[in-house]
């Protein structure tokens, strides 16, 4: 909708008419397109019933962009907060919707302490795609168990916390599509007095051990 509306408003069947009004000299000017299409569709939405939203755009608006995902102020159906906001230029692959969701669930990237950022094929909030779907382009894996425990969607229940001085042995699921409904998600241990997230994704026919 928010795609078609932006289109409408500009002149209809002109694809490239944002760009002249949503480009500054150096940027794009994100504020200004997410309270446009906020208010080209407000008539028929109740933005009160949301978290937030996504915006397709219907033409690449710069080289340097595939899309953007964050939180932002607005004023919508007189309401005041941080409404969760993607926007996305084509192609609309669902592995960029994905991550640019994950980020206004306030999802960081997944990275080390290095300079690189999307070097893993395990995360889709790093560099995660898998082979092309004709529908939805690059499809994405899921996200890690740190930010899957951070968003709440792992319960306490399937996390193992390892304290200190102990030993234990156990059985960690897979986090797409786990084959239990008891085994745990997530291993939290506890080393140097400092806490740590460790997790570990193998082949089903390959033996671990931490």
């Amino acid at each position: 909708q928010a795609e078609d509306g932006i289109r409408d408003h500009c002149v209809t069947g002109v694809q490239t008419c944002a760009l002249p009004i949503y480009m500054t000299a150096t940027s794009f000017d994100f504020e200004k397109i997410v309270k446009d299409a906020a208010a080209t569709v407000d008539k028929d939405v109740d933005f009160r019933k949301y978290y937030g939203f996504t915006i397709m755009l219907n033409s690449d608006f710069s080289s340097q962009y595939w899309g953007y995902g964050g939180t932002q102020w607005l004023t919508l159906d007189g309401e005041t907060r941080l409404f969760g906001v993607c926007i996305q230029a084509p192609p609309h692959h669902q592995s960029v919707c994905a991550h640019e969701m994950g980020h206004t669930l306030y999802l960081p990237h997944s990275s080390g302490s290095y300079s690189q950022t999307y070097d893993s094929q395990w995360d889709v909030m790093s560099g995660g795609r898998r082979n092309i779907d004709p529908l939805y382009g690059n499809v994405a894996p899921h996200t890690i168990a740190f930010h899957k425990a951070f968003t709440g969607w792992i319960p306490q229940s399937r996390i193992y916390f390892g304290k200190p001085g102990t030993s234990q042995t156990i059985d960690i699921e897979r986090l797409e599509l786990p084959a239990s409904s008891t085994n745990y998600l997530m291993a939290q241990v506890f080393i140097r007095s400092e806490e740590h997230t460790s997790e570990l994704q193998s082949h089903s026919d390959l033996v671990c051990r931490l």
